[in-house]
């Protein structure tokens, strides 16, 4: 599927294929690599998003994922969709609220703008990143790792394109 393609730049994990017209224009490109999950990112220092803000620096995102059973990032992302319009009131405690509002900014920092969200079931577990400007984004979990495949022009890399490279794919 990649013949036409040529390799572009590597960055760290990633490798870059792009597809180019007779004048050198970009038709479409798929980029591939690894990194850590959002709930292994979570869990790290909240000094990574940068942001001095004292209501998140000392709230514990891996006492607050563990109380909510969140062990991968699907599980996350029914949570935040759950949790959507929470609403606060006067008996609602400070730590939830700012358990809440922590989770809220930082999840809004870290993702992408996305359409919605497609779940994978299968031979692997995983989710696409439907996005509105003809990119997908497929992270594939395993090995407590994100392995993602994102596609660059949707109306090259078409969903049927897309199923076949995911059934074809093989993560050792």
């Amino acid at each position: 599927n990649f013949e036409p393609f040529e390799t572009s730049q590597n960055i760290e994990d990633v490798v870059k294929y792009v597809l180019r017209d007779e004048k050198g224009s970009v038709l479409a490109s798929f980029w591939m690599g690894t990194t850590y999950t959002y709930v292994d990112i979570l869990k790290n220092d909240s000094t990574l998003f940068g942001t001095s803000d004292k209501r998140i620096s000392n709230t514990s995102f891996t006492n607050f994922l563990e109380k909510n059973n969140i062990h991968n990032d699907i599980q996350l992302f029914q949570y935040l969709i759950n949790h959507k319009f929470k609403k606060n009131h006067i008996f609602t405690s400070v730590k939830n609220m700012r358990e809440e509002y922590s989770l809220q900014f930082i999840v809004s920092i870290m993702l992408p703008t996305i359409d919605h969200i497609t779940l994978i079931d299968g031979d692997y577990q995983g989710y696409i990143f439907n996005m509105t400007n003809k990119v997908k984004e497929v992270s594939i979990l395993k090995n407590d790792k994100r392995y993602i495949l994102t596609f660059i022009n949707t109306d090259y890399f078409t969903d049927e394109l897309i199923e076949e490279i995911l059934n074809t794919m093989v993560i050792d």
